[in-house]
């Protein structure tokens, strides 16, 4: 069963914050332009000057490109795994919220 279209846009947009340095500028273009600021199809190929399909095309492209990237990479998930570790650590009593902090930082200073 297919996500719905929210999710699908919060997952590139998750994919894009982490990855958008590897892409293109075309793919950059495409991707902003669908995804952040909203634009149809139709609105990017005529201010890009190409046809609704190349446009298509490219973001199925670039998606695959940011999954790919993350399946190797893993740097989504290992934000959301890092994110739930700090936020379990603030619940903490304080004395031992230091120490766990610094393991944490540990952790991420050495798992990338």
């Amino acid at each position: 069963m297919r996500e719905s279209p929210l999710l699908d846009r919060e997952r590139v947009l998750e994919l894009l914050e982490s990855y958008e340095p590897l892409l293109t500028e075309k793919q950059k273009e495409a991707i902003d332009g669908y995804y952040r600021y909203d634009l149809s199809l139709s609105e990017i190929s005529e201010e890009k000057g190409t046809s609704r399909a190349a446009v298509n095309d490219t973001l199925k492209k670039t998606i695959a490109k940011l999954e790919d990237y993350e399946r190797k990479l893993r740097f989504v998930e290992k934000k959301k795994q890092w994110k739930a570790k700090a936020e379990a650590i603030a619940l903490l009593p304080k004395e031992e919220q230091a120490e766990q902090y610094r393991a944490l930082n540990e952790e991420i200073t050495h798992g990338i």
